[in-house]
Formats: structure tokens, C-alpha cells, sequence
């Protein structure tokens, strides 16, 4: 970046002493031009030190970048910290009566078109309000038996997708398997499905 600049005040500086020299007002079009024709001339070598100088403080601007992030969350931790756990356990109230709702209208037979039409939509609603709900930093535990409403998968599915690839992130309390659902949602975009 420097060199860019050196040659560009360069350039600037010389018009303005040929102008002075001259003894003519700063012409701002003649100006404009030349500095235009610099950047169309400027050789690759510019280019290569502009990339440089970028990617050497890459690493300081993105740490500057993440301890901003991180400040903020921090203050908004601070401040709202009640208010999460709050809605925290609102959006855990909603998943438990929507999985119960969901319950009730799975066990029934879907003949008619309304109704497999308002399972499909309860699914799709279901599964948009969790993940909208879980992408604060509070990790939502998910029971096994309820993962395939949150993933909007059928459960043959979910027990197909577990047997395929057994490393999902998952823990056991009290013989009740729980998934992590921040933590399952990156395990399933970093499986490689086509060895499957």
C-alpha cells in the first residue's frame, strides 16, 4: 500500500509543481485524469504489494473483528442475561407443546388431503421455530426420541441417518440419549454423504 501511495503522491505532487511552475490554477479535470491513468497504468508489482500489505494484517483486522464481536455478546450477556434465560425456557415450553401437538396429530390417519397438508406445515413450522430459537450461544438438548420433528425428518429417517454415520455428537443422562443441537446441526453440514 505504500509504494501504491508514494507513486501516487508522486504524481499529484508533480502536476501541482507543473502547474505551479506554469503559473496556471490547478486544473482538477487535468488531475483526475492523470490519476486515473496511474491506476490504469499501475504495473502488477502494485498489485502483488497491495495483496501483501492485505494479507499481512489480515490476521490483526479479523482478531480487531472478533474481540468487537466478543465485547458485544459480552455486554449483551451482561445486560440481558435474565431475559435470555427466560426466553430460553419460553422457546423450551413451545418445542415441548408443539412436539406434544405434533404427537397427537401424527398418531391419527392422514387420509384427507387437509390434513396431511397441516402435518406437513406443523413439521416445516416446528422445525423453523427451533432453529430460529437455538442459534443463541444456550445449547437446546434435543431427546432422541424427538430428533427427527426438530431435523423435519421422518424417525425411520433420523434412525437411518444415525446407523449411517454413528459420530453425531450426543450424550447420555440417566439412560436418556440427548443431541446438542447447535453442535448436531454442524456435524450433519460436515458429513461427507457421498461415500454413502
Amino acid at each position: 500500500m505504500d509504494t501504491y501511495q508514494k507513486m501516487l503522491d508522486e504524481a499529484i505532487m508533480k502536476i501541482l509543481k507543473e502547474e505551479a511552475e506554469a503559473g496556471k490554477e490547478l486544473d482538477k479535470e487535468k488531475l483526475n485524469k492523470r490519476i486515473i491513468d496511474l491506476t490504469k497504468e499501475a504495473p502488477s508489482s502494485i498489485s502483488k504489494h497491495v495483496y501483501e500489505s492485505l494479507k499481512a494484517d489480515m490476521a490483526r483486522m479479523y482478531s480487531e473483528e472478533e474481540d468487537i464481536a466478543k465485547e458485544f455478546k459480552s455486554r449483551l450477556h451482561q445486560r440481558w442475561y435474565e431475559g435470555f434465560l427466560i426466553l430460553q425456557g419460553i422457546i423450551k415450553v413451545c418445542e415441548e407443546i408443539s412436539i406434544d401437538l405434533l404427537d397427537k396429530h401424527y398418531e391419527k390417519e392422514h387420509v384427507d388431503e387437509k390434513s396431511k397438508l397441516i402435518l406437513s406445515v406443523l413439521f416445516k413450522l416446528h422445525s423453523k421455530s427451533i432453529q430460529a430459537g437455538s442459534y443463541s450461544d444456550y445449547p437446546t438438548l434435543i431427546k432422541e426420541s424427538d430428533l427427527h420433528y426438530h431435523l423435519g425428518l421422518s424417525k425411520a429417517e433420523v434412525k437411518e441417518l444415525l446407523e449411517k454415520f454413528p459420530g453425531a455428537p450426543k450424550l447420555e443422562l440417566k439412560g436418556t440419549v440427548y443431541y446438542p443441537y447447535q453442535q448436531l446441526l454442524q456435524w450433519m453440514s460436515s458429513i461427507d454423504y457421498t461415500n454413502s
